[in-house]
């Protein structure tokens, strides 16, 4: 598993995600120009796969496309609570940079 070399910031938001669809409803627990812890009361995707991520910054939604690096499945060697997952975002979008530059 590579290392995160990003800074994560705790910050939430309220999001939707899935794959073709973003449909499960969640948020964030932190936050990186490249990555993201996700919290959700719904089935999280399993590791490797490819999602799409709606993420509602003020009135203003952010659509970014990232792949799961884990999730539940290394529950045990992790001890990391249900329903969670880190995503990568290999292209954020400007303006998901722009927002981050601005919180950190």
């Amino acid at each position: 598993m590579e290392q995160r070399a990003e800074k994560r910031l705790s910050h939430c938001l309220e999001l939707t995600f899935g794959n073709q669809h973003a449909s499960s409803t969640g948020w964030t627990r932190n936050i990186s120009r490249h990555g993201m812890l996700i919290s959700s009361e719904n089935r999280v995707p399993p590791v490797r796969n490819n999602i799409q991520v709606n993420l509602k910054i003020g009135g203003d939604t952010i659509v970014l496309d990232g792949v799961v690096r884990w999730n539940n499945e290394f529950r045990e060697a992790f001890d990391i609570p249900e329903n969670q997952m880190g995503l990568f975002i290999n292209e954020p979008p400007a303006k998901y940079c722009d927002y981050i530059s601005r919180l950190g």
